[in-house]
């Protein structure tokens, strides 16, 4: 039977170019994305071997449905949903709040859930790999909301790994750090040195979900927040960075 992968949050820049790595690799991929118009238009996907769904991760309760529908069924789920606004005003605080937790949490619990349940019940052996942040290794004045919606992914991740750890349901968590996509352009005066080059993550991302690694972080950005983690509280909320 032929690997499969499903995508939520297809049409974002990095999933794209995983999508793309999947697809050379002979996985039958489900794109899943609310742009489907970004993803008609590439023509790796214009093939038998993805389908592109139209999905709205607000509408969970429509997910139940379509993972019954799906065959092969995907062994592999990778949620790349993802949403950051500078935090420049407090003018549309609540809602600026609200959209950044449901989108990078608690919709991505929500479809966790509903994928959890369907390989218990079928007893399918699967990988579940979320993108998250180093902005949730700890808080900085200019993106609390983001970081903090990225780190509550992160502890849940760890525990699901450890709860369904006996269930074969293996949980990867992606923590990206400055990566050349669209959403960069929220952070203003970023080192050069600091960006990652997209084909080159998707590489690594790809190869931490084959191989069921737990965390795929990469070794620049595991001493750069080891650095800062060892920075005193008190020194630390004084610095401007």
């Amino acid at each position: 039977m032929k690997k499969s992968v499903l995508i939520i949050g297809a049409s974002s820049d990095i999933a794209i170019e995983v999508s793309k790595i999947f697809i050379k690799k002979d996985y039958y991929l489900y794109l899943l994305t609310r742009n489907t118009e970004i993803i008609s238009k590439i023509s790796d996907f214009n093939n038998t071997n993805s389908k592109i769904i139209y999905f709205d991760p607000n509408n969970i309760n429509e997910l139940e449905n379509l993972i019954n529908t799906l065959n092969p069924s995907p062994e592999k789920i990778l949620i790349a949903n993802g949403y950051m606004k500078n935090q420049t005003s407090n003018n549309d605080f609540d809602e600026n709040l609200f959209k950044t937790i449901n989108i990078n949490f608690l919709n991505n619990v929500f479809i966790i859930k509903k994928f959890i349940d369907f390989y218990l019940s079928k007893n399918i052996k699967a990988n579940i790999s979320v993108f998250t942040s180093v902005a949730g290794i700890r808080g900085r004045a200019k993106n609390f909301i983001y970081g903090s919606s990225k780190s509550a992914m992160i502890t849940y991740l760890s525990g699901m790994r450890q709860k369904y750890y006996l269930n074969n349901i293996n949980f990867t968590t992606i923590i990206l750090g400055f990566v050349n996509t669209k959403m960069l352009k929220n952070e203003i005066g970023v080192n050069k040195y600091l960006i990652s080059d997209t084909s080159v993550v998707a590489k690594k991302i790809v190869n931490a979900i084959e191989k069921n690694k737990e965390i795929y972080f990469p070794l620049k950005w595991r001493i750069i927040m080891f650095l800062i983690n060892l920075i005193p509280e008190k020194i630390f909320k004084k610095l401007k960075f």
